[in-house]
């Protein structure tokens, strides 16, 4: 596995612009700052795909990644073999001037991430700037500038230190040197290097306050040195300071623009959280219309395969003796390599990746996640395709990814009305549970703690309130055994009555409409009788 941070980003730029262009498709996975920050938003099993999309949009708007993990999988036309080349990217946002992102880091999330290790020294000191294009844009704008000086800078107690040290001995130097001398100062490429603001205003302040200098940096080292009029006006017409700095600052974008580009394959694993985040913070802010960032995703990526999705939509066909007690990642990635599921496809092919063996299971780690994305789905692609010819037959790279294709851009909600949302068309009818109406039979607020606590034994529920009082709240179930379950062994309780739920009979908007038909009908036949009798 190739860790890359931005002490290497640009050496390896090359080779994963390499790596992704070879690729048949590529696995993500993301790990974020925050899961959930806004607790009036969460998730519930009654919202629909466009209520559930405000409510992430809401959530994720102040969320940023502090893992990228790619995996790009190429194909051995000769042993028919996967190869997975696995890169875990840490990335920060950028900072210059009042670029100066605010976001948020959640308690319990922080606490997930120490307890499987996460390095967040190198989220700190060694993340891989970015921008989305409003903040590659405003950073292009501030660079027209001709008045940009340190004072700009946000560091500008540490950069006036740097000109209260260094000042007088650049200026003792420049005024004993010679045309084709120079002066060198690591130091300040070593103290610095990580705060580009800096760097680039003392480029900016040394060429201004001495005639016939230049400035450079090579080998992480500062040099001034001393040119003849012609080499100036030379340097200055071939000076890329300000291009550079966007290119640094940009950093990752550079990854996300190449995806992009692309149009190769994404898989992922309940990848529209990952989705949400990587176009927040790579590309532009979330549209508030949910339409809009679904044309918006499917411009961006134009197939996309969520590893959970086609889970739930093969299951159906998997032997029952032979299920996955769990089809969290980490559960169908043991299941496919190590369980019953790495023998339904006999002759299957073999996954191999560049990850190094102590860093083999490493879950929840960006890197390793997306690599078990990846071969997650190739098994059950496999499985697939496997289904609908003879078990002798071996099977190119295209072959078994177009046999996947009903399943692409069908992107997991995770406990919603809705099992899916369909990036590239209309959405599914729900295919979940009926809900369910709670009514009090002795006319007093139904105990919603207390019902909680006996109907979650059956599975995961959600129950809110569908009357002022109380004594009406509706329920959902995440699945039909529970439903019945509950109906049936509730059926006759002494406290309340469960039904299954009917908009017609039950909504409160609907009974105000029913009650306004019949007082307007009422009145209607009041007044006709009243006029049939005066005449």
């Amino acid at each position: 596995m190739c860790e890359v941070t931005k002490n290497n980003f640009k050496e390896k730029l090359p080779e994963i612009r390499k790596s992704l262009e070879k690729a048949k498709f590529i696995s993500l996975d993301l790990e974020f700052s925050a899961l959930q920050p806004l607790q009036q938003q969460a998730p519930r099993l009654f919202d629909s795909n466009k209520e559930r999309y405000a409510k992430l949009r809401l959530n994720l708007v102040n969320v940023i990644p502090v893992q990228v993990g790619i995996t790009a999988f190429r194909f051995d036309n000769e042993t028919e073999d996967y190869f997975g080349e696995v890169f875990t990217f840490y990335v920060s946002p950028s900072n210059f001037m009042d670029l100066d992102r605010s976001f948020y880091f959640q308690a319990s999330t922080t606490n997930f991430l120490c307890l499987h290790k996460f390095d967040f020294n190198k989220f700190a000191y060694l993340g891989i700037p970015y921008l989305n294009n409003e903040g590659e844009a405003t950073l292009r704008q501030k660079l027209k500038s001709d008045n940009l000086i340190g004072e700009n800078c946000q560091l500008r107690c540490e950069f006036f230190d740097v000109i209260k040290l260094y000042g007088p001995i650049v200026s003792k130097w420049y005024h004993k040197s010679n045309i084709g001398d120079f002066l060198e100062m690591p130091d300040i490429i070593k103290k610095y290097e990580h705060f580009y603001e800096i760097p680039y205003f003392l480029h900016k302040h040394f060429r201004a306050r001495f005639k016939n200098v230049w400035t450079y940096e090579k080998n992480k080292c500062f040099y001034i040195k001393k040119v003849s009029n012609d080499e100036l006006l030379q340097l200055v017409k071939c000076c890329k300071l300000d291009e550079d700095l966007v290119n640094d600052l940009t950093g990752f974008k550079q990854v996300f623009k190449l995806l992009t580009t692309l149009g190769k394959p994404i898989v992922g694993h309940n990848i529209l959280q990952d989705l949400m985040i990587m176009i927040n913070n790579f590309e532009t802010a979330l549209p508030e219309s949910y339409t809009q960032y679904k044309a918006l995703t499917n411009s961006l990526f134009p197939t996309i395969f969520d590893t959970k999705t086609i889970y739930y939509e093969l299951r159906p066909i998997i032997p029952k003796d032979k299920l996955p007690e769990d089809h969290g990642l980490e559960g169908l990635f043991e299941y496919f390599k190590n369980g019953s599921g790495r023998h339904l496809v006999v002759n299957s092919t073999a996954i191999e990746c560049n990850i190094e063996p102590e860093k083999l299971g490493s879950y929840h780690e960006a890197g390793w996640d997306s690599f078990c994305a990846g071969y997650v789905f190739l098994r059950m692609a496999y499985y697939n395709i496997s289904q609908h010819y003879p078990k002798s037959k071996k099977f190119v790279s295209s072959e078994v990814i177009s046999g996947l294709s009903e399943h692409k851009n069908r992107v997991n909600v995770i406990r919603g009305a809705s099992s899916h949302v369909r990036i590239d068309g209309e959405d599914p009818t729900s295919s979940r549970p009926p809900w369910l109406i709670v009514e009090s039979l002795k006319n007093e607020p139904v105990d919603v703690s207390d019902l909680m606590s006996m109907f979650s034994s059956y599975g995961f529920v959600d129950i809110k309130k569908l009357s002022a009082r109380g004594d009406r709240v509706l329920v959902a179930v995440d699945n039909y055994r529970a439903a019945r379950d509950i109906s049936k062994t509730f059926k006759e309780n002494s406290k309340f009555q469960v039904k299954q739920y009917n908009a017609l009979k039950h909504s409160p908007v609907a009974r105000a409409l029913l009650l306004s038909a019949v007082t307007i009908s009422g009145t209607f036949l009041l007044w006709l009788t009243h006029s049939m009798v005066k005449r």
